[in-house]
C-alpha cells in the first residue's frame, strides 16, 4: 500500500519528465559526429598508447612473478 501512495505522489512528476524527453528528441547530432570523426587519428593513437601501457604492466607483473 505504501508503494502505491508513492506512485500516486510522484507519478505526475515522472510523467512530466517523460513528456519533456519527447519534446527534446529532435536534437541535431551531425556537428558532434563530424567533430568526433575529425579526431579519429588522435583517439586511435591515444588508445593504442594506453593498450601498450596495459600490456607492459601485465608483462612486467608476469616476469616478476616468474622470477620470485
Amino acid at each position: 500500500m505504501k508503494h502505491m501512495n508513492k506512485v500516486k505522489k510522484y507519478g505526475a512528476g515522472i510523467a512530466a519528465l517523460g513528456a519533456t524527453n519527447f519534446a527534446m528528441a529532435a536534437v541535431d547530432t551531425a556537428a558532434i559526429v563530424t567533430e568526433i570523426e575529425g579526431n579519429e587519428a588522435g583517439m586511435t593513437s591515444v588508445g593504442t598508447a594506453m593498450l601498450g601501457l596495459v600490456v607492459i604492466v601485465v608483462l612486467f607483473t608476469m616476469v616478476r612473478r616468474v622470477l620470485k
